[in-house]
């Protein structure tokens, strides 16, 4: 029993037709996260084997700010940061890097401008919103440019705004284990992830953390897990295919702690939520749902399949390619960023 690699194949062609035609209302609707969309389609294409459409660095190319060093989520609409991070996933994906240099090169004063005093990142430069995710985001183009430009910046300059935001991430934490959207805001599965995935990306989880404070995580992470199999968000939520991706890979990203030396997410039934994933997927249309018998979308289609690649690596069957629980991306492409 697993995920049919092929109709996941066929939803991904068709959406791209769908989207890619202006007479569709989808084309006109989905504007706003069109970038995102299109670092979701990759994750998903590589996930299922098939062959990604390399001639959208073209189409990058046109939703970038040079001044900035920052993407818009389509031609002609705002930048922001997370447009911006999803556009730098799918250069590297793609392995544009010569590009990608000279946007790295430019882009520390664009996320310098969006840190605010207290630590917190904003999404753009016309709004005061903040969220963990804004946070992770710049937090996580900070470590490709040490990775990528090296000599683009003093690194002084990189570890003081990272400093800054880990210390306002942990003002996130919460008494129950969880991570707000916010201070002192409700834990979310997907906070979580953003706030704590940040610490690990820059080897800090225990200089931020004691012992207790992640014992606690691990529980709250861990009750996330409902009869059907699932994973929710919240407490007394329903199960929802795209927290097998927030909550699995914050379960996973606990390891990158001394305290931790076994996998924490052999706690769950990860039987039961494989099927559970697998009952989410569309047997007509091809894609995944949030949960069965829902409409499907490329959203819970990257993290179901991402999900899924978590699973398998720890049952040891891995059907799928592995992904780095710290961003999202494949574990051999971090890797060869680190060589």
């Amino acid at each position: 029993m697993s995920i049919d690699k092929k109709l996941i194949s066929k939803y991904i062609k068709n959406l791209s037709k769908e989207l890619n035609d202006e007479n569709q209302l989808e084309y006109h609707l989905s504007q706003h996260l069109r970038m995102n969309g299109l670092y979701w389609t990759a994750i998903s294409t590589e996930l299922v084997d098939s062959t990604q459409k390399e001639d959208i660095v073209d189409w990058i190319k046109t939703c970038y700010y040079p001044e900035q060093g920052s993407f818009g989520p389509f031609p002609q609409h705002d930048p922001h940061i997370l447009s911006t991070l999803s556009a730098i996933q799918l250069l590297i994906i793609f392995k544009e890097f010569d590009f990608l240099k000279e946007v790295l090169s430019k882009i520390f004063g664009y996320i310098s401008s969006l840190q605010l005093p207290n630590g917190a990142f904003k999404g753009d430069l016309f709004s005061e919103e903040v969220d963990t995710r804004f946070s992770y985001n710049s937090l996580h183009i900070l470590y490709y440019i040490t990775k990528i430009v090296p000599d683009a910046y003093e690194q002084k300059q990189i570890d003081d705004v990272v400093s800054k935001g880990l210390k306002y991430l942990k003002t996130c934490y919460n008494y129950d284990g969880g991570f707000g959207l916010r201070p002192g805001c409700e834990s979310h599965g997907a906070q979580v992830w953003t706030s704590f995935a940040s610490f690990a990306i820059w080897g800090k989880i225990d200089e931020y953390f004691n012992l207790q404070e992640l014992e606690n995580l691990k529980w709250w992470l861990l009750e996330r897990q409902n009869p059907d199999g699932g994973l929710n968000g919240r407490p007394c939520k329903l199960s929802d295919c795209c927290y097998s991706w927030w909550c699995l890979a914050s379960l996973k990203t606990l390891n990158y702690s001394k305290h931790f030396d076994t996998e924490c997410i052999n706690l769950l039934d990860l039987q039961k939520l494989k099927a559970f994933i697998i009952g989410c997927q569309d047997n007509v249309n091809g894609g995944i749902s949030d949960r069965s018998g829902n409409v499907v979308d490329i959203f819970h289609t990257c993290f179901g399949l991402s999900g899924m690649s978590l699973i398998e690596e720890v049952l040891n069957e891995e059907d799928f390619k592995k992904i780095d629980p710290r961003f999202c991306m494949f574990t051999d492409t971090i890797e060869n960023l680190n060589k």
